[in-house]
């Protein structure tokens, strides 16, 4: 997996295949300035990967709009779902609607086997 680090704070810890899925996991709180790391690391998977995307956000205590947002456009191109997501992301999925369109899951092999259960890595209908 390799490494995309922003400011000391926050950035991300680890992105790459995992089994069937690509796994992106964050730290620290997110807004628009800091979202460097996790764009580029969205991006590689999306560029070199054709399955799933998670994004671990075991470790994440605050986003923004601007996190949300790169979430979503993911999401728009690729299935993808949520892990570890805390109180504040939680509320912040709920009172925009978006739990929706990015499902969370309490862990990894959930994730995984949510994403994966029609075998073409399509979302579970």
């Amino acid at each position: 997996m390799t490494s995309f680090h922003g400011p000391a704070e926050s950035g991300v810890s680890r992105a790459g295949p995992d089994g069937p899925v690509w796994v992106i996991a964050l730290y620290g709180d997110f807004d628009m300035d800091v979202l460097d790391g996790v764009e580029d690391a969205t991006a590689t998977a999306l560029r070199s990967f054709d399955g799933p995307v998670v994004f671990d956000l075991n470790q994440v205590a605050f986003c923004d709009s601007a996190l949300l947002n790169l979430l979503l456009h993911t999401a728009r191109r690729r299935p993808t779902a949520l892990v570890g997501a805390g109180t504040f992301v939680l509320r912040l999925l709920d009172v925009t609607g978006a739990h929706r369109v990015l499902p969370v899951h309490p862990d990894l092999p959930a994730a995984r086997t949510a994403l994966t259960a029609s075998g073409d890595g399509s979302r579970p209908a």
